[in-house]
């Protein structure tokens, strides 16, 4: 005789196999085309230019010419144009794991910290070597160097002044590339 857990395992397999063979030779209906990308942007509440360079790609300027972005969804239907229901879901989910890891949380499971995307640091970073971070507990939420949570607003002011990136690391007791992050953190800012 068969243990619960088994059989709870035979039903199961059971019943998934039942399942694919009724949807043998049918497309799955969560990746039928369905949906036109202003209707999605409207159902998603989304900017339609953001889902259509989401979806398209889309060209930017570069001090070689020009570049563009790939696109991140892929579209159920070219002509006409549709979104599914399951369209874009794994390369959403790729580009969420990206902004998640960029958020430290409490033992509550709460957000508490950004480390905020520096073009200076690539994208997969490890939180250890990402040196700005904006947490409500510090300088009132203003993005900070996370060492010594000096504002980058500061930093950046004492640049626009005349110091040199030399003075203001070993003013701040910081390296020079959290000087230069940060820099760069309130340009593209």
């Amino acid at each position: 005789m068969n243990s619960a857990p088994e059989q709870v395992s035979q039903v199961y397999n059971s019943v998934v196999q039942s399942g694919k063979g009724r949807l043998a030779g049918q497309k799955d209906p969560r990746n039928q085309a369905a949906y036109p990308l202003n209707e999605a942007a409207r159902y998603i509440r989304l900017p339609p230019a953001t889902l259509r360079a989401w979806t398209l790609g889309r060209p930017y300027p570069t001090a070689q010419g020009s570049g563009h972005f790939r696109p991140l969804i892929r579209p159920a239907s070219w002509r006409p144009r549709l979104l599914s229901f399951a369209s874009g879901q794994l390369a959403m989910r790729q580009v969420m794991q990206a902004h998640l890891k960029r958020v430290n949380w409490d033992a509550e499971q709460f957000p508490v910290r950004l480390h905020p995307f520096i073009f200076s640091v690539p994208a997969d970073a490890a939180p250890a070597a990402m040196p700005i971070a904006i947490d409500p507990r510090i300088s009132f939420g203003r993005p900070v160097v996370v060492s010594r949570g000096i504002s980058t607003a500061a930093i950046a002011d004492r640049i626009d002044a005349g110091e040199t990136v030399e003075a203001l690391a070993a003013d701040y007791d910081l390296s020079t590339a959290e000087i230069e992050h940060s820099v760069l953190y309130e340009r593209a800012a």
